[in-house]
């Protein structure tokens, strides 16, 4: 897990620009390609890796204004890449992972820095299994009205400045109900704001 950086020479060919470009990393292929897609529409260049080294070795070369990071990779795992990124850099970054059969964000207050949130969308198997009669109910973490049972998907939209971004979270049903919705502001997410 401790590997030394080590940066990928591959280039895109595509010009980026920081302030657009959002990296995505997942060592399955079908989930890259899958979240190519649901971010088509999102005005950014999507930028992938297929694991953490290579993932680290991109964020070494450009900027980006987003990490999409997959929990669970073989040798440089999600948290990692976030220790690693974390030692020179305050990029945002959301973690992706399948762990779970519903829908749910959990919001982690630390003292002396900003919150951490974990948004978990599970569109192929949400409603599979029942939550309610768990214990994720009780988890203290849980945002209040946002675990979510039914068979659904997550929108995920950025808007604002870059002085004043904003991330929504929408969680529609398969018959295009709104189940829940959130925004979360950049200020929110930043040093600066715990030292005010």
């Amino acid at each position: 897990m401790n590997e030394p950086l080590q940066a990928n020479d591959e280039t895109s060919g595509q010009e980026f620009n920081p302030e657009l470009s959002v990296l995505i990393v997942d060592d399955t292929p079908e989930n890259l390609v899958a979240l190519e897609v649901v971010l088509d529409d999102v005005d950014c260049t999507l930028v992938t890796a297929s694991s953490g080294n290579e993932a680290l070795g991109k964020l070494l070369k450009q900027d980006f204004a987003l990490v999409l990071l997959d929990v669970q990779m073989p040798r440089v795992d999600g948290f990692e890449v976030l220790r690693r990124i974390r030692e020179t850099s305050n990029l945002p970054v959301m973690f992706l992972s399948g762990d779970k059969h519903h829908t749910e964000m959990l919001r982690a207050n630390r003292e002396g820095a900003y919150p951490l949130y974990e948004m978990t969308c599970s569109p192929l198997t949400a409603g599979t299994h029942s939550s309610k009669s768990g214990g994720d109910l009780d988890n203290p973490r849980l945002v209040k009205g946002s675990l979510v049972n039914e068979h659904n998907y997550c929108r995920f939209s950025f808007s604002g400045p870059r002085t004043d971004r904003r991330l929504k979270i929408d969680v529609i049903g398969k018959e295009g109900q709104q189940y829940w919705s959130t925004q979360i502001k950049s200020s929110v997410l930043s040093y600066n704001q715990v030292n005010d």
